[in-house]
């Protein structure tokens, strides 16, 4: 699939702010699994898909998918009868149809990419990312992974307290109380005069209304202060705000990895971060400070 793809490079271009408040529609999946257990099918969809302007006559699509004429014309023939695509003076078109099912295999296609892309994905535990944001999880294709190294074991932290020291309102899903992060986080909000929502379990929070009391009054006087408590032992460490997202994951064996952190500055990793955090703001239950 190479040659019409060209690796990862054509998902760069897609515009798929459309379907974006969509998950994956699975409700023809065999229709779906038809196209892409098949090369030249799948080929021919991706083709035309992705090259609207080539004259996509057999010639050209013999010539993109490196298959004789009588095997195209078969995979067109499949394709036709499947709805996806028609034909008119001898050039092939994707039907409304096709269409949305070639955006559904490049968001697959983007997925896998980024599943691969780096072991993040595969070493933790993604159970509390919800499948629509594990659907739309090539969002975060332009994400950065930051490590800890022998010589730096701390330049995920580094790197995470350096954005925040320049961004504005912070929303925090806080799975863990972490000193480090924790004086970042008031230091800037308060110095940035932003605001700060955290959503906690009852133990974070209290951990966290202990320890910053002096800081959380300030904020609760400046109207700058949200709290959420959630009845769940999170294991998801996400901070979103205008100008990124990152996110820290627990291992499959329970324990917080602060070793491995993804940032994404681009405009769909935000937006991506900022659902994930509604999601569990919604979970939630406001917690009204100035009656504490």
């Amino acid at each position: 699939m190479a040659e019409i793809m060209n690796s990862n490079e054509k998902c760069n271009d897609l515009n798929l702010d459309g379907l974006k408040e969509e998950p994956f529609d699975f409700s023809n999946f065999q229709e779906l699994r038809t196209v892409i257990s098949s090369e030249s099918r799948s080929k021919i969809l991706l083709q035309l898909y992705l090259n609207k302007s080539d004259l996509n006559n057999v010639e050209t699509l013999k010539n993109k998918i490196k298959k004789p004429s009588p095997y195209i014309l078969n995979s067109v023939r499949q394709l036709e009868i499947m709805g996806l695509i028609k034909r008119a003076n001898k050039t092939f078109y994707l039907t409304s149809k096709g269409s949305i099912m070639a955006i559904i295999f490049l968001k697959l296609i983007e997925n896998v990419y980024i599943f691969k892309k780096h072991n993040f994905w595969t070493t933790h535990n993604l159970k509390q990312i919800p499948s629509e944001f594990l659907n739309h999880v090539y969002f975060l294709k332009d994400g950065m992974y930051y490590h800890s190294t022998n010589n730096d074991l701390i330049k995920p932290l580094n790197e995470y307290l350096k954005l925040i020291r320049s961004s504005e309102d912070l929303n925090i899903i806080m799975p863990i109380f972490s000193k480090p992060h924790l004086d970042g986080i008031f230091k800037s909000t308060i110095k940035n005069k932003s605001t700060l929502k955290i959503i906690a379990n009852e133990e974070i929070f209290n951990l966290i209304f202990k320890n910053y009391k002096k800081e959380i009054k300030i904020l609760i006087k400046r109207d700058k202060i949200r709290f959420w408590k959630i009845n769940l032992d999170l294991e998801i460490f996400l901070t979103n705000s205008s100008k990124f997202s990152s996110l820290n994951l627990f291992f499959k064996d329970g324990h917080y990895d602060d070793s491995n952190l993804l940032l994404d500055k681009s405009i769909k990793g935000i937006q991506w971060g900022l659902k994930l955090f509604n999601h569990y703001k919604n979970k939630g239950i406001l917690i009204y400070l100035d009656r504490i």
